[in-house]
């Protein structure tokens, strides 16, 4: 597809690259932060160039109207890369039907059946931690635990998660210049995974479980039919892709806000009831997605921008998240903000399947630490990868 150019009267420029690592999360977050002050839509020069949406309000209008901006391409830097998801890929109508399907497994009281024993789960993997008094908590914590819970939550072998936790990275690292032929294995090395799942359970040599969800996605219509196995392949791949490495990293987001700021973290082990508006305020202030991207299928002006059928856009979930006019000193941390609908899962029609399972992780994980580990404090300087995410994070505390 063409990427075609703006008319440059009352359009503001800029070359900014969405994805560029920076030295830590401060520095990504002042940049959204000063590329949102600075105006709601940019054309951006950077690559082949996109619009750049920055505002609350103009970025949620942009996620509702998909007959405008659509799924067709998701990757702003490289448009001409499709990938086949469901149903993160697929626009309405037919987006309607893959959801009915998929709701009752991802809704909120099928989280609460099928996490009961990830309290345990975790509860036992910080006790093991505890008595050392220190350690790497991406590596020890934030990577192995969510990763276990959800592959237990699709009713996969637990240890699985090994296998599929550098694919993941690997993927999302496309996003950010890694070599496409790399990509292109760790996808075909999750498809693979997948279809051989799918193939076992269709051999008649396994009876699927009650939790498991490739079953079920055997067993649900969809237009009247049965999905097809590549149907079912399409939406077992997009699922840890979706909610393996994110989970991890806005877990390290969190935990380094409550290392470097006791009376947050001190509120928390006091009242551990507030332990879920601290997730919700950790996604909003510090959301690890950063944007999504969308295809534009008509010429338009769109709050003075003029785009063309064809243009790629950025709709950017973190200045968004962070906008004062939406949130009262949003840059800040706040435990006693009233809640208003965040963007870290996106909005509308696609917003994130798993976003009741992916709170969840977070409510137990923080819940339980707290319970067993109270005060802690970094122990070194964190690293960071893309857009300024903990990477490594070393944590410290009296054992």
């Amino acid at each position: 597809m063409t990427i075609s150019k703006p008319a440059a009267a009352g359009c503001p420029i800029i070359e900014f690259d969405p994805w560029l690592a920076r030295q830590n999360a401060q520095d990504a977050l002042g940049a959204m932060d000063k590329l949102r002050e600075g105006s709601a839509i940019w054309w951006n020069t950077y690559g082949d160039g996109f619009w750049l949406i920055t505002r609350y309000d103009e970025v949620t209008e942009a996620f509702l109207d998909t007959d405008l901006f659509t799924n067709d391409s998701q990757d702003a830097l490289d448009p001409e890369q499709v990938v086949r998801f469901i149903p993160q890929s697929i626009n309405p109508p037919q987006l309607g039907e893959y959801r009915k399907a998929l709701l009752p497994w991802f809704s909120i009281p099928a989280v609460a059946q099928r996490t009961k024993s990830a309290r345990a789960q975790c509860r036992r993997r910080i006790e093991a931690l505890a008595g050392d008094g220190s350690c790497e908590f991406v590596e020890a914590f934030a990577l192995p635990y969510p990763n276990q819970v959800f592959m237990d939550y699709l009713g996969l072998p637990p240890e699985d998660a090994e296998v599929l936790a550098p694919w993941v990275e690997i993927f999302h690292q496309g996003f950010r210049g890694t070599d496409k032929s790399l990509v292109e294995d760790a996808s075909a090395a999750m498809r693979a995974y997948f279809k051989a799942a799918i193939d076992h359970r269709r051999s008649g040599n396994v009876t699927p479980g009650e939790n498991d969800f490739i079953g079920y996605l055997q067993s649900v219509e969809v237009f009247g039919r049965k999905m097809t196995d590549t149907e079912i392949l399409d939406v077992c791949w997009s699922i840890p892709l979706a909610g393996m490495e994110t989970t991890q990293n806005q877990l390290s987001q969190l935990f380094y806000h409550l290392a470097t700021h006791d009376s947050d973290r001190k509120r928390l082990v006091a009242d551990p009831a507030l332990v879920p508006q601290a997730v919700e305020e950790a996604m909003r202030c510090y959301s690890i997605v950063g944007g999504m991207g969308r295809f534009v299928t008509r010429d338009t002006e769109f709050h003075g921008a003029p785009m063309r059928a064809g243009d790629m856009v950025w709709l950017g979930i973190t200045p968004a998240s962070r906008d004062p006019r939406k949130f009262d000193e949003g840059a800040q941390f706040d435990l006693g903000r009233k809640r208003h609908p965040q963007l870290a899962f996106g909005s509308g029609q696609h917003r994130c399947l798993g976003m009741h399972l992916a709170r969840e992780e977070m409510v137990i994980a923080t819940q339980e630490w707290l319970a067993q580990i109270p005060e802690f404090h970094l122990a070194g300087d964190p690293e960071y990868s893309w857009i300024g995410i903990p990477k490594k994070l070393p944590l410290a505390w009296k054992a």
